[in-house]
């Protein structure tokens, strides 16, 4: 029967998720990170952060990972003073 199988990997719809470039952006600064340096605490790949930062759309887990990374480590300080003035 047509419709039945299995659907192909390239038939699956993906979604990803936007994070708003200026936002990520900023969670970088106020903790004196690059875009590396949140990779590393997210176990994902650079090229995954450079696209985000970017504005293009990531996956659901990936938004989760990045999130995890910021909350596990807090905004510098001073950064946040300096940045907020």
């Amino acid at each position: 029967m047509a419709g039945k199988g299995k659907a192909k990997a390239s038939d699956k719809k993906r979604t990803g998720i936007v994070i708003p470039a200026a936002a990520l952006k900023r969670q970088l600064a106020l903790r004196g990170w690059s875009q590396a340096d949140l990779a590393r605490a997210a176990g994902v790949a650079e090229k995954t952060v450079s696209k985000a930062a970017l504005g293009g759309a990531v996956a659901p887990r990936i938004v989760l990972k990045l999130g995890d990374a910021l909350k596990r480590n807090p905004v510098n300080a001073g950064l946040a003073e300096l940045l907020s003035a």
